[in-house]
Parts: structure tokens; C-alpha cells; sequence
């Protein structure tokens, strides 16, 4: 499910829909998921096992630090321990090449994993401390996922309603930064542009973009699944 945190929050989806085709699929995901749950595992420690290969046998260079970068991603939200030993080696890699995109890319997979793992103030720290004018442009999108869900979290969090309310106001400026980068034609527009229909109280307007959407581009079940889990 760790998928679903690139598209839209689940705490701002609408409420009060009768079941669509999209959230029977969703249903269904699900239930095969916990029917199947060893299978699953299974086969997610064979695809960490194999990155985890491929890796080795790579010489130190850019191939081999996005090649941990899949194996980051793929521990991220199963083990966290794991996930930040991948990191350490990201970290060295990218300092042995000199690279600052990759250090960038590095630093923030840590922001990342320290928000998933219940230490939010600190990511948000660490992406806060990087301008966004030294952001690659391949990790924008990233950057603003982070600050996006971060802040969510932190907004959660919140007991006081003006805490709440400044939390919000800095998810939604996440959100539009990722929609200035995102083409209007692309999944995750149509994934954060309902995550902010929903987030302003207009949850039909949510649904409506996203029913058009899969009506204009053939999507897998997977994306069916995600489509259903944000309303």
C-alpha cells in the first residue's frame, strides 16, 4: 500500500458515495490481498532479494545508486530498518561521486523514511532546509510529496484549530506546487487535483475528475484500486 502515499490522502476523501465500479475494485484488491497475504510477502522478499543482487553487481556509479533507490523504495513502509541501511549506502555512494543531485535525491529519502516512521518535525526540518531553487528538477514532484504528507501528518497532529488551519494551508500549497509540475493529462494530477476538491469540502467535484479520467485513459486495477481508495 505504500503506492497509495504518492497519490492523494486518504483523510481528505469524500464521504457518502454509494459504491462505484472503482471502489469494487478496490474491494477486491484488498481481499485478495488478505486472503493471499504469504504469497504477497513472498513475493516481495524474491523482488528485494533480486534488487538487492542486481545492486552488487553493479560498479559504484549513477546505475547503481537508482538501483538502490528501487530497493529503498520497495523496504519503505515494510522495513524500516532495512530501508535506512539502504539509505547509509545511497548516502556513500552519492558523497564518493561527488554528485549533488544524488546527494539531494539521498537527503531526501531520509526526510522521507523519518516522516514514515513517526518523526515528522524533523523531516520537514531537513526538506525545509533545502531551497527549492537546488532541487532537481526530476525530484521536485518528490520534494512536494514530502512537504505534502508531511504536513498532512503534522496537521493531524494538531490540537489547536489555528495549528490545524496553518498545517492546511501549507498541504494545499504542496498540492498546487505539484500541480504547476504536473501535466494536466497525467495520473497524479488527477490524483492530487481531487485530494484538493476533497480538502476544500467539494468531494462531487473530486469525483467527477476522477471518473473522467478513467474514462479517457485505460487504467490497471491497481490504479483502479487507489482511484477507489481516495473517495
Amino acid at each position: 500500500m505504500a503506492l497509495l502515499a504518492t497519490g492523494c490522502s486518504s483523510r481528505d476523501a469524500g464521504k457518502g458515495f454509494s459504491e462505484t465500479p472503482l471502489q469494487d475494485s478496490l474491494t477486491r484488491v484488498l481481499k485478495d490481498v488478505m486472503q493471499n497475504r504469504n504469497q504477497y510477502i513472498a513475493a516481495r522478499e524474491r523482488k528485494i532479494a533480486t534488487l538487492a543482487r542486481q545492486a552488487e553487481l553493479l560498479p559504484d556509479g549513477e546505475d547503481k545508486f537508482f538501483k538502490l533507490g528501487d530497493l529503498f523504495d520497495e523496504y519503505m513502509s515494510y522495513n524500516a530498518d532495512s530501508c535506512f541501511a539502504v539509505l547509509e549506502r545511497k548516502e556513500v555512494l552519492a558523497r564518493k561521486l561527488g554528485r549533488e543531485d544524488l546527494k539531494i535525491n539521498a537527503y531526501l529519502n531520509r526526510a522521507n523514511i523519518l516522516a514514515e516512521t513517526g518523526i515528522p518535525l524533523e523531516a520537514i526540518k531537513m526538506a525545509d532546509s533545502i531551497p527549492a531553487s537546488r532541487i532537481p528538477e526530476f525530484l521536485k514532484p518528490y520534494y512536494y510529496h514530502i512537504l505534502r504528507s508531511t504536513y498532512g501528518y503534522l496537521r493531524d497532529l494538531a490540537k489547536e484549530a489555528g495549528d490545524k488551519d496553518r498545517y492546511s494551508g501549507l498541504v494545499q500549497a504542496a498540492r498546487d506546487s505539484i500541480l504547476r509540475i504536473k501535466s494536466p493529462d497525467t495520473y497524479e494530477y488527477a490524483l492530487i487535483k481531487s485530494d484538493s476538491y476533497n480538502s476544500m469540502g467539494n468531494p462531487s467535484e473530486a469525483l467527477a475528475l476522477l471518473d473522467e479520467y478513467s474514462r479517457r485513459h485505460p487504467l490497471q486495477e491497481w490504479n483502479n484500486a487507489i482511484d477507489a481508495y481516495v473517495r
